[in-house]
């Protein structure tokens, strides 16, 4: 009976299946979801909620949905510049480099803002981080790039991020150099001790003991070192000292002393003196013009010419540096 059925329902839905091949009971069995006593009927099925939840993240966690300016990290949306995940946008790794106390992000890049107490980032590369002991470093003592100089006779130190130095065997640490106080000019003896300097000498220092030698062809005169020959303080000898006039200047010429006076004047007891016009030396020194039966008298030119009195003249007019005899002659007139 049960086949008979089947194959009427094939005939009718127009198949061309062998009878028999569709079980008819089943086509027509009790829906998946039966009738309730009041007409309502089951609710379909919910939907799988896998198929629509987001991926999971790379740490097994699920993602939440990505704001701008942060990354996923750890379940949580940090921001992409924080240090403490790193700088890079898909990394969640924090900074870390050796002796750095303080980090920042700089382009997607780790950078060390501070460094552990005597170190520092002086390469400014975080790769190795705060590589540089400033406590020690020659190159940067105390700070990055404060070298420390070296010293002649000496090498350069570093202690406690101060410069410092050691001086070589036979020297001594004076300020920033090392000096031989045996022999040292500059510290003679002891540090900071210099030996005078004569003009136009050498100093030495000899087994701690200042000393100099003048230069060639000069002689030391009471420390001076003076040439004889033109040295007006030292004129021929170290005890000779040349005289200048009043009005004019001393010279030393060949170790001898001499003058000099202005506008071609002449030396007249110790005076520059114009003897063109000077009453007292007139034409030369100590020629004084005369008053004789003159009522006064000029000097004009190296000359004396007087002013006679009534019943006088001047006729033999002696020049210099004959003594002038004012107006000789007795009369108007000369013989």
């Amino acid at each position: 009976m049960e086949c008979v059925r089947s194959a009427w329902f094939l005939v009718v839905a127009g198949l061309s299946l062998p009878a028999c091949s569709l079980d008819f009971d089943a086509a027509f069995a009790e829906p998946s979801f039966n009738p309730k006593p009041d007409g309502a009927v089951d609710a379909p099925p919910a939907p799988d909620a896998s198929k629509d939840a987001p991926e999971a993240g790379k740490d097994g966690q699920k993602d939440s949905p990505v704001d701008a300016g942060c990354k996923q990290c750890s379940g949580q949306c940090v921001p992409v510049d924080d240090p403490a995940y790193g700088c890079a946008p898909t990394s969640c790794s924090p900074c870390s480099a050796p002796h750095v106390t303080k980090y920042a992000c700089q382009e997607g890049q780790c950078l060390a803002l501070t460094c552990e107490p005597w170190w520092g980032d002086c390469d400014t590369s975080l790769v190795n981080g705060c590589e540089t002991q400033t406590s020690s470093s020659l190159t940067s003592c105390g700070q990055c790039g404060h070298g420390c100089p070296v010293p002649g006779n000496g090498t350069a130190t570093c202690t406690s991020g101060v410069c410092g130095l050691q001086c070589n065997s036979g020297y001594s640490p004076c300020g920033s150099t090392c000096a031989n106080l045996l022999t040292d000019p500059s510290n003679c003896s002891t540090c900071g001790h210099a030996c005078p300097q004569p003009s136009n000498a050498s100093v030495f220092c000899t087994n701690g003991s200042c000393s100099y030698t003048c230069n060639a062809g000069l002689t030391d005169c009471s420390g001076d070192c003076v040439d004889l020959s033109t040295d007006i303080d030292y004129c021929g000898s170290c005890n000779n000292t040349c005289p200048a006039p009043i009005g004019g200047s001393a010279t030393c010429v060949a170790g001898q002393c001499g003058t000099s006076c202005p506008g071609g004047q002449t030396v007249c007891g110790g005076t520059c003196t114009n003897t063109t016009s000077s009453l007292s030396n007139c034409g030369a020194c100590g020629r004084a013009c005369s008053l004789a039966n003159a009522l006064v008298t000029n000097c004009i030119s190296g000359a004396c010419s007087p002013v006679c009195n009534t019943g006088f003249t001047d006729c033999t007019k002696p020049a210099a540096p004959s003594p002038d005899d004012g107006c000789e002659t007795s009369g108007s007139a000369c013989p």
